[in-house]
């Protein structure tokens, strides 16, 4: 894969974003429209294609990359979350903090990554790149929501 292939597959769905966008401030899309064909995608097209890409053949080889690209996606998430807790962590306001740190960490990876992995890497590209939704997933459900709790306050009488 070269720098060009990228940037063309990435200017193809900012295009669709913009026509997206158009078509919107034209009337074409209501907001009605709007969310049907985003839950069309999220709850049927993304499934599907995430589906197709695990219907190939059972490899080992396969298996031994998926495990690698899971421990280099935990490592990363590690990384990121230190990363985050030193860039806020003069940041007063507690609210502002977590928010910070929580949009720093986590991404909506799953929604263009998914698409961009097809265009570049066909259905190989989605099977190692759900590797990175299994791993936001976990993060998010369990740091992410951790995080963003309010902090424990001591119950004064008892």
């Amino acid at each position: 894969m070269c720098l060009s292939q990228l940037a063309s597959q990435i200017a193809v769905i900012f295009l669709l974003m913009l026509l997206g966008a158009l078509a919107r401030q034209l009337g074409f899309l209501s907001p009605t429209t709007i969310n049907d064909l985003t839950n069309l995608v999220l709850y049927f097209l993304s499934p599907l294609v995430i589906i197709k890409a695990f219907l190939a053949p059972f490899s080992v080889t396969r298996l031994k990359i998926f495990c690698l690209t899971l421990v280099g996606v935990v490592i990363t998430y590690l990384v990121t979350i230190l990363l985050a807790k030193l860039a806020f962590a003069k940041v007063k306001d507690a609210n502002l903090r977590r928010i910070a740190t929580y949009g720093s960490i986590y991404s909506n990876n799953g929604f263009m990554g998914i698409p961009l992995a097809q265009a570049l890497f066909g259905s190989t590209g989605v099977f190692y790149g759900v590797v990175s939704m299994v791993g936001f997933n976990a993060f998010t459900w369990t740091h992410g929501v951790a995080m963003c709790q309010p902090p424990l306050t001591k119950v004064s009488g008892l």
